[in-house]
């Protein structure tokens, strides 16, 4: 009885032989290849790269510096998470809007179906790396129905909870989207309800063919005038004599607003929350963290994690959004706050905010324009840590020059005074601000940044210091 020949399998072939057979696949079978087993990623990664243009160093020793990952070049995150042939990564920056260097067609669009795909991909990696530096996300991708940005947010939510659990990952979500969400609007919705006039008019009313078409009744005028005007950095801020106590921090739903109704709006869907987040320092610059479906999780997330470093800027939240979503964040470790130019925030809710975080040691406003006013300053003493302080003239003053200003910061080394104005009240609240500073019993070194380093100078001693 003859016998059967030995079965022989595809990895029983020579390296010289595999490296054959990927010259007639397509894209995607090359990478469903190159993910089947450790021995085939390693020896198809390196041409997987290259088709994709994107570079390995040489020699490579399973650490790559950076990776840009665009709706063209998704893919490879298949073959990369699915192998150790990559172990870990520098920077990665994910942003399916984005087209790579082999496309000039900029209007392809990704459809959802790739979309979770690429999600998967991304999730699978961010769990199997040993090192991941720095996570760059862009959110955004175009969605045709609500059912769509549905799925598209519960595979988003899945992403960061893996990146967040990770104590080695800088988070930073950025972009905008190319078209609004209408599904997935700012989470409060609110509304001036009708205000009756109880003075009885004597004269008789104008006709309505008198009356101009942006006729408002008197006293809702002057509250829509309240609502959204904004003083002037030019204001003269007077000598710190008189000090203003920090403002009580209310039930974020009982806030005073005159006149003002508020109710948060609902979820477009329940997304899961990670409850052992480890993440040390997260960068949001993309309004869809702090929109009605993602708002819970943020505030979960951010109430939770082990956050020493968090930036905001680019969110898209109103002045009352912000006075209903401070007072429910507390950050235990927070050491670095950034607040962008695009944030508009009424100062009383962030000098409330600033007051619950004592442990803040740099404090970056810069270009950061003050909603509400800045005077008189602050009469009780916050951020007694802090070392750096960034942002514009009228803000630094307001945060150092209060009743115990001398005294107030002995850790304070660094001052970058941000400013574009320059009028002559800019001028006069800028030596106001090295006044105050040299009368620091720990004086900083002072930089200027913006179009004041034109016009404005630092004392010779001010830029030596520390």
């Amino acid at each position: 009885m003859s016998s059967s020949p030995p079965s022989t399998c595809l990895l029983d072939l020579p390296n010289e032989i595999l490296l054959i057979i990927p010259e007639d696949l397509d894209e995607n079978s090359l990478v469903h290849l190159a993910a089947t087993c450790h021995r085939l990623n390693f020896l198809l990664l390196p041409g997987i790269f290259a088709h994709f243009d994107l570079e390995l160093p040489k020699p490579f020793s399973g650490v790559l510096p950076a990776l840009s990952v665009t709706r063209e070049t998704f893919k490879i995150l298949s073959a990369i998470g699915a192998g150790t042939f990559v172990e870990s990564i520098g920077d990665l920056d994910w942003s399916l809007t984005r087209t790579g260097r082999r496309s000039q067609d900029e209007d392809v669009r990704l459809g959802l179906s790739d979309a979770v795909l690429a999600a998967k991909y991304l999730n699978s990696l961010a769990i199997r790396l040993s090192q991941l530096a720095h996570l760059r996300l862009n959110p955004y991708i175009l969605v045709n129905s609500t059912d769509e940005l549905s799925d598209w947010l519960q595979s988003l939510a899945v992403v960061f909870n893996s990146a967040t659990r990770r104590a080695d990952c800088i988070i930073t979500v950025y972009g905008s989207p190319a078209q609004p969400y209408p599904a997935d609007p700012r989470p409060f919705l609110h509304c001036i309800p009708n205000i009756p006039n109880p003075v009885a008019r004597t004269a008789a009313p104008a006709s309505r063919a008198a009356m101009p078409s942006f006729y408002i009744p008197a006293i809702l005028r002057k509250l829509m005038s309240s609502l959204w005007s904004t003083p002037s950095n030019a204001d003269h801020i007077p000598p710190p004599s008189k000090a203003v106590e920090l403002p009580r921090t209310l039930n974020p739903m009982e806030r005073e607003r005159p006149g003002i109704q508020s109710s948060e709006r609902p979820a477009l869907t329940t997304l899961p929350l990670t409850l052992n987040t480890a993440c040390h320092s997260l960068h949001i610059c993309a309004p869809v963290l702090f929109h009605a479906t993602f708002f819970k999780w943020t505030l979960h997330t951010l109430n939770t994690a082990p956050l020493t470093t968090l930036s905001l800027d680019y969110l898209d939240l109103s002045l009352y959004d912000w006075a209903l979503t401070l007072p429910r964040l507390t950050l235990p470790t927070l050491a670095s706050l950034t607040i962008g130019p695009y944030c508009a925030i009424p100062v009383p809710d962030l000098t409330a905010f600033l007051a619950r975080h004592p442990l803040i040691d740099t404090l970056d406003l810069s270009f950061h324009i003050a909603i509400g006013a800045l005077r008189p300053p602050i009469a009780t003493t916050i951020l007694p840590r802090l070392a750096s302080l960034m942002g514009t003239p009228d803000y630094i003053l307001y945060l150092l020059a209060g009743q115990n200003g001398k005294d107030a910061h002995p850790e304070l080394r660094h001052v970058r005074v941000t400013s574009n104005e320059d009028s002559e009240d800019g001028r006069a609240q800028f030596a106001q601000l090295m006044t105050c500073v040299e009368e620091l019993r720990a004086v900083p070194r002072v930089e200027l940044s913006g179009k004041m380093v034109y016009w404005a100078q630092v004392p010779a001693h001010l830029q030596a210091a520390r």
